[in-house]
């Protein structure tokens, strides 16, 4: 089976995330028994060298070109869009005349969801939006990377049903824990840990007032801390310090550690008493 992925979503996000998962579902493409042989291409449209030689250490097994098309003349089974919501590079009709069929990754519709803080604010980011919204009836499949972005596609855009695969297993391997490395709970750092992004979605206002609640009620031990990770902006902070103000005596139990490399944060998830993602 020949494959073609286009890597738009790795370029815009490459750490963490969609180009995490990227990444993680291609490793497992190349490394399934179950599928017989697999021959991956992937295109990085307005990559550079570098880009190419970062992707092809992490995916060793992947082709990597640059640029929006393939640069031979070669026919797939399928074409794997990475992310419809980064640029639509891959309408390149070279790519699609080369393709059997065209799939792609859905992730979200958040900001259909919450149109009233993400549209009508900038009228290029919006007409782009509706333009990758048009584009997911244009693929043969979806793959949705949750049962609930399934269901907001079927309900607010109203895509069939059987036209959607919930993918689910695009977790990391950096992160899996062997038996010799597990901690056991008493062991464990008095803290509570959340994986956060500068976004108020990701509800870390709430997250955090809730925690200096019940540190007040004593319902956790003294010494807890509240860690969250994210890669932090002003207005972040600031939001921050003005929730932790309202407890003065508990302020110092708040501590944002902005983004931390995957040493930290796989060590953060081992030894944390508890992670949360509300």
């Amino acid at each position: 089976m020949r494959l073609l992925f286009d890597f738009s979503g790795w370029l815009e996000h490459k750490q963490r995330g969609i180009g995490r998962y990227l990444t993680s579902l291609v490793g497992s493409l190349l490394s399934s028994e179950r599928l017989g042989t697999i021959e991956v291409d992937i295109i990085l449209p307005d990559g550079s060298d570098s880009d190419v030689a970062e992707l092809k250490e992490i995916l060793k097994g992947a082709n990597v070109f640059n640029g929006l098309s393939i640069s031979h003349n070669k026919f797939y089974d399928f074409f794997i869009v990475g992310d419809f919501f980064s640029k639509p590079s891959w309408l390149s009709l070279k790519n699609l005349k080369n393709c059997k069929r065209i799939v792609g990754v859905v992730y979200d519709l958040i900001p259909l969801i919450y149109a009233k803080n993400y549209l009508n604010h900038n009228v290029k980011q919006d007409l782009k939006y509706a333009i990758s919204l048009e584009l997911l009836f244009f693929a043969d499949h979806l793959f949705a990377i949750s049962r609930s972005t399934k269901d907001d596609l079927c309900n607010l855009l109203k895509i069939p049903s059987d036209k959607i695969t919930v993918l689910t297993s695009g977790f990391s391997s950096d992160f899996f824990v062997t038996d010799q490395e597990i901690v056991s709970f008493n062991d464990r750092k008095p803290s509570i840990f959340m994986i956060s992004g500068n976004d108020r979605r990701k509800n870390y206002e709430n997250a955090i007032k809730g925690f200096l609640e019940v540190k007040k009620q004593k319902l956790v031990p003294s010494d807890t801390k509240f860690l969250i990770a994210c890669k932090n902006s002003e207005e972040f902070n600031r939001n921050v310090e003005q929730i932790t103000k309202t407890y003065p005596e508990f302020s110092d139990s708040v501590k944002v550690l902005g983004y931390i490399d995957d040493e930290e944060l796989r060590e953060h998830l081992k030894t944390s008493t508890i992670t949360i993602f509300p």
